[in-house]
């Protein structure tokens, strides 16, 4: 009899374990970063475009950090970092919706927040994270209280390739990106954030998108890259007719 109470007992406190223990999940940060239809790359923990032009979508889950009045910042940075100014250097171009920005002369050099050219890096600043410092450009917008889209992790949906929602909503701002005037040995890096201003004037960053849930374009191959890559595929193609005819 006490046997079978203690084994009772012990079914008992089990599933009481199991109801009661909460299940593991990855909670979707205030801010982050997504690419219309990127991947996920795990060696740079990166959401990477894998077509160019690309959709890049900004997210704001507000706290108080973070309000939807706020004025949001996406970094735009060239990668490999660049240790130094390479002056008179061409670096190419880039279309942000539309606008083209030529990188050496339409950007700064540093790391972001700007105050000021070649400013030194102070403990207010966007975290380096192998990106900085090199040229950068920061655009300045905000949210639209009337976009919004349910909330969702956009690092578990590059690497899903699934959009799993969650309860609740999020506000999302879009830009269209166009990298292929780009040098062809660059990316462009982007990161979330806003600032606060402290006393003095120090322009420092108050949040920023987990780097885990930053963005950046590819490489996108020269054109004569493609004619050749076009070239073989027309050749396997006209080689397997010629088989068939055979």
């Amino acid at each position: 009899m006490f046997t079978k109470m203690k084994y009772a007992m012990l079914a008992v406190a089990a599933v009481t374990v199991l109801v009661l223990t909460p299940v593991a999940s990855h909670a979707v940060p205030a801010l982050q970063l997504d690419i219309e239809g990127g991947g996920y790359d795990n060696a740079t923990d990166t959401i990477v475009a894998n077509s160019d032009p690309f959709t890049l979508y900004a997210f704001l889950s507000t706290n108080n950090h973070n309000l939807i009045s706020d004025s949001f910042y996406i970094s735009i940075a060239v990668l490999p970092s660049l240790e130094y100014d390479p002056e008179g250097m061409d670096l190419g171009s880039f279309t942000l919706n539309g606008a083209p920005i030529n990188v050496t002369a339409d950007m700064n050099y540093g790391t972001p927040p700007v105050e000021g050219y070649y400013s030194q890096f102070d403990g207010g600043d966007l975290p380096p994270h192998g990106v900085f410092p090199t040229y950068f450009l920061e655009h300045e917008f905000q949210f639209d209280v009337n976009d919004t889209t349910p909330k969702y992790n956009t690092q578990d949906r590059a690497i899903s390739g699934t959009l799993e929602p969650e309860s609740g909503l999020m506000y999302y701002a879009s830009f269209s990106i166009d990298t292929s005037m780009l040098g062809s040995d660059y990316v462009l890096h982007f990161d979330l954030y806003n600032t606060k201003v402290k006393n003095g004037g120090d322009i420092d960053i108050s949040m920023f998108a987990p780097f885990s849930h930053d963005a950046e374009s590819s490489k996108v191959p020269e054109p004569g890259t493609l004619i050749l890559l076009g070239s073989g595929m027309i050749g396997f193609y006209l080689h397997g007719r010629l088989r068939k005819m055979a």
